[in-house]
């Protein structure tokens, strides 16, 4: 009976031993897995690590923007004041250059003075004058520029026929009112005619 017990124990190292082995390759693959790991991702290198240099800021002159890292400012464009186009001042039939002298159809010597008159109801404004005109068929002759009033309202301008070398006759003469901002006149006045005759005393 005793050796029919002894045949059926267990013997203790065939079971234990399967085991061992398992944990004995279990151990391997994950001490190779490891390796293989750290080969791929080596650990940093601990010492001291060198600064990065950091720009210093350049001189900036007064005025400038300190901050900008190099990068030139951009341009900002102002747009040029546009100006405004002018616009004649708008009279109405009553204002008119009313011609005072000489009348039409008067006679002078190539050498006399003239003294031509008119009258301008309004006062002119700063950028505004008068301009006397001589004009025949062929030719305009500018006989002079006013831009104040002689007495009130009126106006005078004396022009000398000496030097002036008329060849003509007849002429016609008027009144002007200009302005420095526009190229046409604003009013015109009604033409006269001059007659002119060759003086003996003329050289």
């Amino acid at each position: 009976m005793k050796d029919k017990l002894t045949q059926v124990k267990p013997n203790w190292l065939y079971i234990v031993t399967p085991f061992c082995w398992l944990l004995l390759c279990l151990g391997s693959l994950n001490i190779a897995a490891l390796w293989e790991t750290r080969s791929l991702n080596p650990l940093p290198v601990t010492g001291t690590a060198e600064p990065t240099p950091v720009p210093l800021p350049t001189a900036t002159s007064p005025g400038s923007d300190p901050i900008s890292n190099g990068t030139q400012p951009t341009a900002v464009i102002i747009p040029s004041p546009t100006t405004t186009p002018y616009a004649p001042p708008l009279y109405n039939a009553g204002k008119i250059i009313h011609l005072l002298g000489p009348p039409s159809g008067s006679t002078f010597a190539d050498n006399a003075i003239i003294s031509y008159y008119w009258q301008w109801p309004l006062p002119l404004a700063e950028d505004q004058h008068f301009k006397v005109y001589l004009f025949t068929e062929e030719q305009t002759i500018l006989l002079g520029t006013l831009n104040e009033p002689n007495i009130g309202d009126s106006y005078r301008l004396q022009v000398d026929l000496t030097d002036m070398k008329l060849t003509a006759d007849t002429l016609h003469w008027l009144v002007q009112l200009e302005t420095t901002q526009f190229d046409q006149p604003l009013r015109m006045s009604e033409s006269r005619s001059l007659n002119i005759f060759t003086s003996s005393l003329t050289p």
